[in-house]
């Protein structure tokens, strides 16, 4: 291990040495690679300014040529009228005036020399063809193709004008191509290449000599070709050598008033032999900076990484030895201040490791001590207790909880696989649980569940949770208290069916009663007095109320054991308050109350019994118009809430005190400000309420008023 971190602090520096210097070859490559287009670029601006440069020079050195042979065949001038002898002397004044000619000569139509200013050599002879232009050419002035000459086969090439026409005759003169061709060579280098080419793409003049009359470059050549289109411009083309192909560069130029133009080319590499050599200069010089940075990383990191791995070995030591060893092999020293100080401060870490493992050994002794007592106590109480996490798998349980659900210990691995129902018999869904409640709100949370098990009758357990927290506030899941209260709920039941039948056998004289009263009242068993009206009146106000009391009665009874069924059907709950607040409109109006009713936005169709809703909205209503002063308001609102329809009933009465208000949906049980009534009406809300699956709860402050709220979900429940 310690040979490993020590060849990676070699490799590491190696590479911390020799990424920068990678990263600068890489960018000059990229540069020279950018600036090569640039640098052809410019090579091939420099030939086109050449090719100008030497077609504007052999323009002038042609004009010079051409200017006194023009003014001699004129057919106004001298030479038209002088003898033939005299001619031939005529000619060679003419001929001295520039170095460019080689000869001059006067022929008739049939390119036969009848004057030349050299007689002996010329007089007699007859021209090719090539010197004159073919019929019917227009120009008084012909610039003729290379052609070998009669004497010595060299190379020449002629200027002719027109005496007075060709057919008639014409001053010929025969130009030293090698006065053009030194020119050329000033021009030339050793990559660079100049050509002078007439009009069939012969040489007249290179850079190299010696190339007249052998076709050494062909017309198939780019250059050429336009060049002897009488365009000017640059080329690239592929030119073959040997058994290769080799890229060149080239300018070409014509010749102003000529069939002749200038070719200048080189190879391509050529133009950037220059800086191939800078960068290969470059390349030695970025090598030898790479072994130098190498050499210089593997110093510094046998400095640095030698005494990390003895560093690195006495760690390994101290992790193989006993936790309470205090004493190891000397610590290594080191160059460098800063491994130094690590060295030393490990050193004072070890020292101090064992006796902190001293120290953490007798607190796991002491926390295993008081698991222990813990489990006892567990282990002791009567009622089911589990322990489970936050994804709720069961950590903990006692005996009592695996008696409770007959089942051996260990089977239950999460909270979730109990068979829990509601009072209903309806399965209940794992977030409406208590044992998810109490970790998601973080408060306990109690709740009666039917618990199916291998038993005819399934048990009533009340199950309560608590959020279960590490000292510093962490949530780490939740503990539950499960309780067997099925004898107590049977007592219940007996006692409720014989309040249930008593209240029925009740309802039915209470009806009965009622009818008569209403009958008498009407006067059908004969006229009544008004006081034996007034009497009656409060008779039959007394049995209603007496009614009233025995059907909630009944309600609740059935809501408790189970047997109320509702018809839910979907209802449009703005539509169905407003119908029944017109209902108790009347009621408000005689108290000089206002009642308002506001929708906030669209609400969907919520699903509810009517009927049983109707008590809700009713009781609240009433309970709001009973406790706010003449001249007061009540004002309903609707809105959407977390997935439901939230109905909120506010008054602008006494209020209710904060101690009291936690009694308001028990059963029998009164606020001091709503001492009247039987307390059964907001108990009755609230089973409706839960049995529709929402929530129903009141906020209140003494002297401002009261706001009753419940929610009915858009959903159907489980």
């Amino acid at each position: 291990m310690a040979t490993r971190l020590r060849t990676q602090y070699q490799l590491a520096f190696a590479l911390a040495a020799l990424v920068p210097v990678a990263v600068l070859g890489l960018v000059e490559f990229a540069l020279f690679r950018r600036a090569l287009p640039e640098r052809e670029q410019a090579v091939l601006d420099d030939h086109l300014r050449l090719a100008d440069l030497l077609a504007s020079n052999l323009r002038y050195e042609l004009n010079l040529v051409l200017e006194p042979v023009q003014k001699a065949a004129d057919p106004r001038s001298a030479l038209t009228r002088l003898r033939s002898a005299e001619q031939d002397g005529a000619l060679a004044r003419l001929m001295s005036t520039t170095p460019l000619f080689r000869h001059l000569l006067l022929v008739d139509g049939r390119r036969r020399v009848t004057a030349s200013a050299k007689p002996t050599l010329w007089r007699g002879r007859v021209l090719p063809a090539s010197v004159f232009p073919t019929t019917g050419a227009a120009g008084p002035v012909y610039y003729s193709s290379v052609f070998a000459s009669i004497y010595d086969g060299a190379p020449l090439a002629a200027i002719a004008v027109a005496y007075p026409t060709f057919e008639r005759g014409a001053l010929v003169s025969l130009l030293d191509l090698g006065a053009i061709e030194s020119q050329v060579r000033s021009q030339s280098t050793a990559d660079r290449q100049i050509w002078v080419v007439d009009r069939t793409g012969h040489t007249l003049a290179h850079s190299q000599g010696q190339l007249a009359l052998s076709g050494a470059v062909p017309t198939e050549l780019p250059p050429v070709r336009q060049v002897l289109k009488n365009r000017r411009g640059t080329a690239r083309y592929e030119q073959p050598v040997d058994s290769d192909r080799v890229e060149q560069l080239a300018a070409f130029a014509p010749i102003a008033g000529t069939d002749w133009g200038v070719v200048v080319t080189s190879p391509a590499r050529a133009a950037l032999a220059d800086p191939l050599v800078g960068l290969q200069r470059f390349a030695a010089g970025l090598l030898f900076v790479a072994a130098a940075a190498v050499g210089f990383a593997y110093w510094l990191s046998e400095r640095i990484s030698r005494p990390l791995q003895q560093l690195s070995e006495q760690m390994q030591n101290q992790a193989l030895a006993a936790p309470t060893a205090q004493v190891g092999p000397p610590m290594p020293t080191a160059p460098a201040l800063e491994l130094q100080v690590l060295i030393d401060s490990f050193g004072a870490m070890r020292e101090r490791i064992g006796a902190e493992a001293e120290a953490n050994r007798r607190l796991l002794a002491n926390l295993t001590a008081e698991k222990d007592k813990l489990e006892l106590v567990i282990e002791a109480i009567a009622e089911g207790v589990l322990v489970y996490d936050s994804s709720g798998r069961l950590r903990t349980a006692n005996r009592a909880l695996w008696s409770l659900l007959d089942s051996p210990p260990g089977e239950l691995a999460h909270w979730r696989t109990l068979r829990l129902r509601d009072a209903l018999g309806e399965p209940v869904a794992p977030e409406r649980t208590v044992f998810e409640r109490a970790v998601r709100e973080g408060n306990l949370a109690s709740d009666l569940y039917r618990l199916e098990g291998s038993g005819a009758q399934p048990r009533v357990l009340q199950i309560t949770a608590a959020p279960l927290r590490t000292g510093e506030g962490e949530l780490l899941g939740g503990v539950a208290v499960l309780r067997d209260i099925t004898a107590q709920k049977e007592s219940e039941r007996l006692r409720e069916d014989f309040v249930a039948t008593l209240t029925h056998d009740l309802r039915t004289p209470l009806l009965a009663a009622v009818q008569t009263l209403g009958f008498t009242l009407d006067g059908q068993y004969g006229p009544l007095s008004d006081g034996q009206q007034q009497i009656l009146l409060a008779v039959i106000e007394s049995h209603r109320e007496l009614l009233g009391l025995v059907e909630s009665l009944l309600t609740i009874y059935r809501y408790e054991a189970g047997r109320m069924r509702l018809r839910k059907e979907p209802t449009d709950l703005a539509a169905f308050v407003a119908q029944g607040i017109e209902e108790l409109r009347p009621l408000a109006q005689s108290r000089n109350q206002t009642l308002l009713v506001e929708v906030s936005g669209p609400l969907p169709p919520v699903p509810c019994d009517r009927q049983q809703l109707r008590r809700v909205l009713v009781n609240l209503v009433d309970n709001a118009l009973k406790f706010t002063p003449a001249g007061g308001r009540v004002h309903l609102r609707l809105e959407p809430f977390e997935g439901a329809v939230r109905v909120a009933v506010r008054d602008t009465g006494r209020g209710i005190p904060p101690e009291k208000s936690v009694l308001l949906f028990v059963r029998f049980a009164q606020a001091e400000s709503y001492a009247t009534g039987t307390g059964l009406g907001l108990y009755l809300c609230r089973q409706v309420v839960e049995a529709h699956g929402g929530r129903i709860w009141a906020e209140s402050e003494p002297g401002l008023g009261s706001t009753f709220y419940f929610t009915l979900p858009l959903a159907e429940g489980p």
